[in-house]
């Protein structure tokens, strides 16, 4: 059967559509539905100067025809999603992205009320538009909990920041499982006072930012440092008797860290690329290669050292005091300022919720890296004061004696 179209369809279809006449289609569907003239002129405000919302935008033209739907519920969610999303669309900070925008992935299929993206830094925010009253929250209470289970896990794919906003009064037991999860609970919002959360995610999302930036760099930063002493220490490796059971556990530390090195490179480098990715299959791509980065980068480093202290351990008696308090104190160190940085990078960046992770992953891995550079220069210092001490003695020998050289 052939598909006939309208048309406005056709011209749609066309991009033939201008903007009087796309706004009197959203007019015509106003009043076609149980609003009428006086939900057009009162809610909507006749879609003119800060009423109008672009119907091309996905999600507006379904939310549209949804306001004829013969659930009451339904049209009247629609308005809902429409007038907050409408807010968001004349904010100059934000950019409306898509309203009622479906969403599949590993924790199953969702959708999400208004997608932002700010404009200043890239960032893209999710906001979930509620008018649930206390009753009926208590009633569903399993199924709030499950949606906003899906929304920490969304911000974990992707990093996208997450907004639950109730126009009712929200229980306590709702507000406390959102702090759990990372994902802000906002109560007895209006219309009038949506602009207070797009100032808060404007706030967030410059730290959001700052934070994936920094610690970008510092993964990158020590991916590299790691990648470079790594390679050093492979080619020295390769080129001994690799038959001797130090020597193949020492080509195994290496290539640890070799590993550590390539995931912090390629986790901080993700975390960068985030801020420019414009869809949400390259965020999620993006966040992917962040998360197993970092946590690549972390094996690495523990095995590493595993087979550092695992080699110290085997030739301990075959080492000076010296290589014994430099060994104790290098591995020592190493594991310990890595954890205490791990530990404050999550109490930096503790204001983004689970992205603190990512931000204590990349300072460990930072000071990790500083910490080897500076204990391998340490060793090199006291190689040439040994040397240097050798020296003096033999030169002491020869003058006091008068032994040839």
């Amino acid at each position: 059967m052939a598909l006939t179209l309208n048309h406005h369809q056709q011209a749609a279809a066309l991009g033939e559509v201008t903007k009087s006449e796309q706004t009197a289609w959203m007019r015509d569907q106003v009043r076609a539905s149980r609003y009428g003239q006086r939900g057009l002129d009162n809610l909507f405000k006749g879609f003119r100067g800060q009423g109008f919302i672009d119907p091309s935008i996905p999600g507006v033209t379904k939310n549209m025809k949804a306001l004829s739907s013969a659930s009451k519920s339904q049209a009247k969610g629609a308005v809902r999603t429409l007038l907050y999303g409408t807010e968001a669309y004349q904010d100059p900070r934000f950019q409306l992205v898509g309203i009622d925008q479906p969403v599949k992935a590993y924790y199953g299929h969702t959708d999400k009320d208004l997608v932002l993206r700010h404009k200043q830094t890239g960032q893209q925010s999710r906001i979930e538009v509620k008018d649930v009253k206390p009753a009926s929250q208590r009633s569903d209470l399993e199924r709030i909990k499950g949606q906003i289970d899906k929304m920490a896990e969304e911000y974990r794919r992707t990093g996208e920041l997450q907004a639950w906003v109730n126009r009712q009064e929200t229980i306590p037991a709702i507000i406390k499982y959102g702090g759990q999860k990372g994902v802000p609970i906002y109560e007895k919002i209006k219309q009038a006072e949506f602009p207070k959360i797009l100032d808060d995610l404007e706030r967030r999302s410059v730290v959001e930012t700052r934070v994936k930036v920094s610690s970008g760099l510092l993964s990158a930063g020590s991916g590299v440092a790691l990648l470079y002493s790594s390679t050093v220490g492979l080619l020295e490796a390769s080129r001994t008797d690799l038959t001797n059971v130090t020597a193949r556990f020492r080509l195994g530390e290496q290539a640890s860290f070799f590993l550590a090195g390539s995931g912090f490179a390629a986790s901080g480098l993700a975390q960068v690329g985030s801020n420019f990715a414009t869809t949400e299959t390259r965020l999620a791509k993006l966040g992917f290669v962040t998360k197993w980065g970092g946590r690549a980068g972390i094996a690495g480093i523990i095995l590493g050292e595993g087979l550092g202290i695992g080699i110290d351990y085997y030739n301990w008696d075959q080492m000076n005091v010296r290589q014994q308090s430099l060994s104790v104190a290098q591995h020592s160190v190493s594991l310990g300022s890595m954890a205490l940085a791990f530990g404050a990078g999550c109490l930096i960046g503790i204001e983004t919720g689970p992205g603190a992770i990512a931000f204590g992953i990349a300072s460990a891995g930072a000071t990790y890296a500083a910490t080897q550079a500076a204990t391998s220069m340490i060793a090199a210092a006291y190689d040439r004061l040994d040397a240097e001490q050798k020296q003096q003695v033999a030169t002491f020998v020869y003058q006091r004696y008068g032994v040839a050289k």
